[in-house]
């Protein structure tokens, strides 16, 4: 990676220090914002640098931008003065555009996230079958995986991740970490998945079931004796099924009910709130989630069968 301008360097070490900015949004040159405190603010209310997306599109290699330009978008994971980043660059409107994200050093553990140990041992401690953590951008998804795989590399197990980028580095503990960041260790998450099949894992995590190639071999590993973790855009249970149905034609869909029947560990749905702090987060969610969802599929429904 080529290495940043002065001005990016003192934007990265102001991130550095800064820890309540999670979020910089680079609109082509003009408009630049971040998250502050959740809120989005104008960037230059907090550092007075003069930013360009060309400074940060020099950063990426040959190779990268080759991709950028013909798939128009980009995912990359970086460092600078020992933090990581990810950078999502996107066309908008033909122009190029950027998000970059700091990522924390360790990812937190399911206590902290507020899971409790019978619900991990319920949903994590299986052998084989496959969880789905569905929710919006921003939701925590990563970060949920991620604190998963804390949990279970305190056992004896070959755990092997495929991410874009990776985001959360792990070390050896009791487990043996494979971490394969899509584009760099390998082509794309199927090829990946394949490949993990074939190299005696206990868990893989698969950053983001994006096609039906996927979505097949995923489902495949979950039934021949592994532990498929992986995320999914949805917002709720109802629309998880859904999504997931919808990345295989019709002629397809009665067998993949078939192996969801079979397979399906789990779904965790979450989203980021607005806390009412005289009322729990869970009763926040569920109290109007109850009144409205029936869990019995209605006859020649989607869901029939399942």
């Amino acid at each position: 990676m080529r290495e940043p301008k002065e001005n990016l360097e003192k934007l990265f070490a102001f991130l550095a220090n800064e820890p309540r900015i999670t979020d910089v949004l680079i609109d082509g040159d003009r408009r630049h914002m971040c998250r502050y405190d959740g809120a989005f603010e104008e960037l230059s209310k907090h550092i007075g640098v003069r930013i360009s997306i060309k400074d940060f599109i020099k950063m990426l290699s040959d190779r990268e931008v080759s991709s950028f330009k013909r798939d128009k978008s980009l995912d990359k994971g970086f460092e600078f003065e020992n933090i990581r980043y990810r950078a999502h660059f996107y066309f908008k409107m033909g122009k190029p555009s950027l998000v970059l994200r700091r990522l924390a050093e360790t990812p937190p553990s399911m206590e902290d996230l507020g899971f409790s140990l019978e619900f991990c041992r319920k949903i994590f401690s299986r052998k084989e079958g496959i969880v789905f953590v569905a929710g919006p951008t921003g939701s925590g998804k990563t970060t949920t995986l991620a604190a998963a795989i804390l949990f279970l590399a305190e056992r004896p197990y070959h755990i092997i991740t495929i991410e874009d980028p990776i985001e959360y580095r792990f070390s050896d503990t009791v487990a043996f970490m494979s971490q394969r960041e899509v584009g760099k260790d390998c082509v794309s998450f199927s090829s990946a998945l394949r490949d993990a099949m074939r190299a005696n894992p206990n868990v893989i995590l698969v950053g983001e079931v994006r096609d039906e190639e996927t979505a097949e071999i995923a489902l495949q590993a979950a039934e021949t004796g592994h532990l498929v973790l992986t995320t999914i855009h949805a917002s709720n249970l109802v629309e998880t099924l859904q999504r997931i149905l919808n990345l295989f034609p019709s002629e397809k869909r009665h067998w993949i009910k078939a192996q969801l029947q079979a397979s399906l560990a789990g779904i965790v749905v979450q989203r980021v709130i607005s806390l009412d702090p005289n009322q729990p987060a869970t009763q926040n969610l569920l109290s109007p989630f109850a009144k409205s969802f029936n869990p019995r599929p209605r006859a020649g429904g989607d869901f029939e069968g399942l």
